[in-house]
């Protein structure tokens, strides 16, 4: 009760109120047990107070585009993109998004700028090549896929990602 009548400055209300820090982490561990409401109920809990920050809207967009809710999940992964820059997350993202909407063209666009610029060390790495690998099946655009991967041999043999010999 004496705590009510403590003055409470600008930057505290907005550090209480701006919990995004603590819900993202929450979201990506929800998101990562496959429990995709939970972290689409946090994400949207991080957006609701009018802040945008950009792994809020990573973190919710991926949880909509796992829970098939892409139309929902495009805008918040291209605002991502734009707010990261193009950046080996949002390039990722986008390629997934691409591949999930039909677009395996437009996935592969993304994975041929992404992967020369990507670390071999990424814990992206497989990511990547299981989306370059689909985006072949799929867009039947093996040829396309055989050069992305011909350019980036240290990378691939450092992966070594068992789809990458269907390729």
């Amino acid at each position: 009760e004496a705590c009510q009548n403590l003055p409470v400055s600008t930057a505290e209300r907005e550090r209480l109120e701006d919990i995004w820090d603590v819900l993202v982490p929450r979201g990506w561990r929800a998101f990562t047990a496959g429990d995709f409401a939970g972290a689409i109920q946090l994400g949207q809990r991080c957006l609701s107070g009018g802040r945008r920050p950009i792994y809020a809207l990573q973190m919710l967009g991926m949880a909509l585009l796992r829970a098939g809710r892409t139309a929902e999940a495009e805008p918040l992964l291209t605002e991502f993109a734009h707010g990261s820059g193009r950046s080996n997350a949002s390039e990722l993202h986008l390629a997934d998004l691409r591949l999930t909407q039909g677009r395996p063209k437009a996935a592969l666009d993304h994975l041929a700028w992404l992967l020369p610029r990507m670390p071999a060390d990424s814990v992206n790495v497989p990511t990547a090549f299981r989306l370059l690998a689909a985006v072949a099946r799929t867009g039947n655009l093996q040829r396309e896929a055989q050069a992305v991967l011909a350019s980036v041999p240290a990378l691939a043999r450092v992966a070594g990602h068992a789809e990458l010999s269907r390729l």
